[in-house]
């Protein structure tokens, strides 16, 4: 039986042979080392495990790591390029800005 592929964006069935791109998208913590107050760490420490034991699991892995892979017809793939593409501008020229002064 046939099963077919569909964009995860808009829905568009996507026929065999139909080009679709796939995103492969890594979302995960970053901990850039600094610490508000390093007297009490042991304390600090004690206390985020006391809050981790009551969290939910599955909460607390989404909250360090998620991970997703779509498809896309070109449509959508074009969409989300010319997004990331003036996100990237935007933050560049700020940057640029920020640098002057």
């Amino acid at each position: 039986m046939y099963n077919p592929m569909v964009c995860d964006h808009c829905g568009r069935e996507l026929p065999p042979g139909t080009t679709k791109y796939i995103v492969d998208l890594i979302l995960f913590a970053d901990f850039d080392g600094y610490m508000e107050d390093e007297e009490d760490v042991e304390g600090k420490i004690r206390n985020l495990l006391n809050e981790v034991e009551k969290m939910d699991q599955k909460r607390l892995e989404e909250d360090v790591y998620e991970e997703y892979t779509l498809i896309l017809c070109r449509g959508c793939r074009d969409r989300l390029r010319r997004k990331l593409l003036a996100n990237f501008e935007t933050k560049s020229e700020m940057e640029r800005k920020e640098t002057l002064h």
